[in-house]
Formats: C-alpha cells, sequence, structure tokens
C-alpha cells in the first residue's frame, strides 16, 4: 500500500487526525489549508481503496471530488495535487498506454495504487454553475473556498455525501467571507451548537500565524498589510474572523439589534 510523506505542522494535525465524518475549517490566508485537505482527501482515499473490497455497483472504485468556486480558483490546488502524486500511482489506458490524466479544465486523474478493480478517480469541478454539480454519490468532497462558493452550489452538491455504499466524508475550507453560509455551517461544529455532534460535523479556526514555517520578511509584510488594508480586512483574511461589517456601510447584526418585532410581506398598495 502506497503511502504519503505529509508531515503537518500542529494545527494542520489537529484536522488531519479527527475521525468527524465532515470537516470544517476557517482559516487565515497562508495557513495551508489547500495542501492540508489535498493530503486528507488522499489519505481518506488510499484507506478506502485498500479496505474496501471491489463491487459492481461501485464504479469507480473510490471517488472523490475537488469543488471550488471557479477553475480559476482550482487551478493551483490541481496543481499542488499532481506534486503530491508520484507518477508511478497514475493508471496507464490498457488501450492507449497512456496515463488517465485530464490536464484542462475539467482536470481530473484516475490512481491505480491498491490493486486490480480498486481504482481512486479524483475529479475536479468549478461551482460557479451548480446544475452541473448533480452528480453520483461521493466518498470524499473537498470544497476549497468554500465561503466564496455560491449555497446554491453547497445545497447541489451536499447530497452527494448521503449515496449507499459510499463514505461520505467532506473537508470545507476558506478564508471567511462576512457571516454567509459557510459561516453558519461552521457554527454546526462549535460544542457550543445546539444539536452539536462531533462524529458527524466538527469545525476549526485557525489565523494565519498557526502556520510555523512563515518567515520573519512574510509576517512583517502582514504586519505591513494591516496597516495599509485596514483593521477590519486584517482579521477576516489573517486573523481568520467572521467579519460580517466588512465592505457594507452598515453591519446586518446592527439591523437585527435595531429591528422590533417580526419583518413582514409587504400589503398591496402600500409603499
Amino acid at each position: 500500500m502506497q503511502q504519503l510523506t505529509f508531515t503537518p505542522h500542529p494545527a494542520q494535525a489537529e484536522v488531519l487526525f479527527d475521525p468527524a465524518r465532515v470537516k470544517v475549517l476557517c482559516a487565515g490566508r497562508r495557513f495551508g489549508k489547500d495542501i492540508l485537505s489535498l493530503n486528507l482527501l488522499l489519505k481518506t482515499c488510499l484507506e478506502l481503496a485498500q479496505e474496501r473490497e471491489p463491487s459492481q455497483y461501485l464504479n469507480p472504485h473510490v471517488h472523490a471530488w475537488v469543488v471550488g468556486p471557479s477553475y480559476g480558483i482550482i487551478t493551483q490546488a490541481w496543481r499542488d495535487l499532481k506534486g503530491l502524486v508520484p507518477e508511478s500511482w497514475i493508471k496507464v489506458n490498457p488501450w492507449t498506454k497512456r496515463p488517465m490524466i485530464h490536464d484542462t479544465p475539467p482536470y481530473s486523474m484516475v490512481l491505480d495504487v491498491a490493486g486490480p478493480g480498486r481504482d481512486i478517480l479524483i475529479e475536479f469541478r468549478s461551482a460557479d454553475r451548480p446544475d452541473d454539480l448533480v452528480g453520483p454519490g461521493l466518498d470524499f468532497l473537498l470544497v476549497t473556498e468554500a465561503a466564496r462558493v455560491n449555497e446554491e452550489a453547497w445545497r447541489v452538491v451536499k447530497p452527494t455525501l448521503n449515496s449507499p455504499g459510499r463514505a461520505g466524508y467532506a473537508i470545507l475550507n476558506s478564508t471567511p467571507k462576512g457571516k454567509n453560509w459557510f459561516y453558519h455551517l461552521w457554527r454546526q461544529g462549535q460544542p457550543d451548537y445546539e444539536g452539536y455532534d462531533p462524529k458527524r460535523l466538527r469545525s476549526w479556526r485557525f489565523p494565519t500565524f498557526e502556520n510555523p514555517y512563515l518567515t520573519e520578511d512574510q509576517l512583517a509584510d502582514i504586519e505591513a498589510d494591516r496597516k495599509r488594508m485596514g483593521e477590519k480586512w486584517y482579521r477576516q483574511e489573517y486573523l481568520a474572523e467572521f467579519v460580517d461589517s466588512l465592505g457594507k456601510a452598515i453591519p446586518s447584526d446592527a439591523i437585527e439589534r435595531c429591528a422590533v418585532g417580526e419583518f413582514q410581506e409587504p400589503e398591496e398598495g402600500r409603499v
């Protein structure tokens, strides 16, 4: 059985080895979200390929998707995945004698590391057209920069995790972008959330500075960004805080505090 050589830093390890079925990672820029998520994808798929018996009802044997806001954004994740996967892992088409890898959008590769009938198919999908995400059941779903993915796309792709015979693991990673659907999903993975079930869903929030590999020059540049871009932007992008008021004249939580009673539908003929 092939093994990965990834050595996570302590904050990454906390996420990587947690047994939760769905993981929601909110982290600052340059934390190492994608490299962690891709290694989790590969680790999970390799284990499933080895443990699961081949079946005529599961084709491919193990199936994983990487979804992002656009192909422009997920292209780097594709490059990272190719860097993690040795060429010897990629299956060779028995007829064409060529590696089974599609190096232009939509990206995909087939891995053959666990023996006959145990192929792993990894496909990349853009969320810019949510209806295109209606698809087969998945063993693993990685959603990168999830806060920038349309909520409709998440609603379309979520049922792929509940297909009989498939494992349905997932990790959603992102730097926050206000308090949108990603924030509300993240809240469900916190211990103070009503109905919290850490085996089903767990969430984390880490600032950029949990990455011990940042250099002194990089840290100094981040501090300069704080002065150039403003405190709220810095808190969102580097501290991974859900700053609802960023870019808004009136924060939505301020509106909610001022509202009295319940919102009602407008009456016909009244402004």
